[in-house]
């Protein structure tokens, strides 16, 4: 689960946002099952600005390990689902919303507050976020889960799995997405002929 469902992050907003809970009792869902409405598991949050009506952003999910998060643009929210392949991006102020693609679930991130940037740890790599959007994608660096993301000057570091189990250590270069020191994604998968 990233940040556990709230707006994390860190950057200035303009915006104020929240994911919809609704009520979800067995009548509810014996009546999603009989009207055969329970196909398409729809999450929605809202999005306002100052004093303006609120407006409802539907995405396909459930509540559960969904995330709202801030960006280095103060009108663009971040939004992602258990459930998608994608972080959402929304624009507060054109209602535009742009997808970037991500391997895997995300599963943790950490903010460069002085240089507007957004690292988005998945499963498997990273995405950089910057005020225009998408940055770049570092290449793999774990087998199945990334923990512990975090930011220092000159790297994002973090933990990936490798095969038996057990952590490594990988760090990569904030401005280019490539990772630096000795890390070789054959420390993951050992004894493994394929590459990422």
């Amino acid at each position: 689960m990233i940040d556990s469902g709230l707006i994390r992050g860190g950057f200035a907003t303009d915006y104020d946002a929240r994911i919809i809970l609704r009520q979800n009792t067995p009548v509810v869902q014996a009546i999603a099952v009989t009207t055969g409405t329970n196909r398409d598991p729809k999450l929605e949050f809202e999005l306002q600005r100052g004093t303006s009506k609120p407006r409802i952003y539907s995405f396909h999910g459930t509540v559960e390990n969904s995330s709202l998060f801030t960006t280095p643009n103060s009108l663009i929210v971040g939004f992602t689902t258990s459930e998608s392949y994608l972080l959402y991006l929304i624009n507060e102020n054109t209602h535009s919303i742009s997808e970037v693609p991500i391997s895997t679930p995300a599963t943790c991130a950490v903010s460069d507050l002085a240089n507007g940037r957004l690292f988005v740890g998945t499963s498997i790599d990273v995405v950089a976020i910057g005020e225009s959007g998408f940055l770049w994608r570092s290449k793999r660096v774990s087998l199945d889960g990334i923990k512990m993301l975090s930011f220092s000057g000159d790297s994002v570091s973090g933990f990936g799995t490798r095969i038996g189990g057990g952590s490594i250590k990988f760090s990569i270069d904030p401005a280019s997405g490539e990772t630096v020191g000795d890390f070789d994604f054959r420390q993951v998968t050992p004894g493994l002929w394929f590459a990422p």
